[in-house]
């Protein structure tokens, strides 16, 4: 499932246009468990058929979202994530790659919506920030997706 960095494929979104989790959401091992549990297979490198894209989850119902909430209005967490030292940089700074050089990952749907696959922290906090556009890995792609 991993990609060679030349054949990352990296766009500039507006991260509120990354509104919905897939169904394969989470790090690359746990998607690919989620991936076998709901039936998706690759028919390439990054193209996945199934119905991974079939979801309206929202990412902030999601228990992040439910969390970073929290943190906004002073409640206490349920999550142990430092949403404070993540929060006061990308609010000074702007966003700045992870330094490990993980992206936000996304996932494009059968009709081009977006799905959030890994980065939920970074993408709430640039959307609260209203950060214009971020960069963002594409890391599947739905089979039936026509993007000519």
């Amino acid at each position: 499932m991993e990609q060679s960095k030349e054949s990352k494929i990296i766009l500039m979104v507006d991260p509120k246009s990354v509104d919905k989790l897939s169904f394969i959401t989470g790090s690359p091992n746990s998607r690919l468990k989620r991936m076998v549990e709901q039936n998706c297979t690759f028919t390439s490198k990054i193209r996945i058929r199934g119905n991974w894209d079939q979801n309206n989850n929202r990412v902030i119902s999601y228990m992040c979202g439910v969390d970073f909430k929290a943190f906004l209005e002073g409640k206490p967490r349920v999550v142990p994530y430092d949403w404070e030292n993540l929060f006061e940089s990308m609010q000074t700074k702007g966003y700045t790659q992870d330094p490990g050089g993980r992206y936000v990952e996304i996932g494009i749907g059968r009709t081009g919506e977006y799905f959030l696959a890994d980065g939920r922290h970074r993408l709430l906090i640039a959307q609260y920030l209203n950060i214009e556009l971020i960069p963002v890995e594409v890391v599947y792609i739905h089979e039936l997706y026509d993007n000519t």
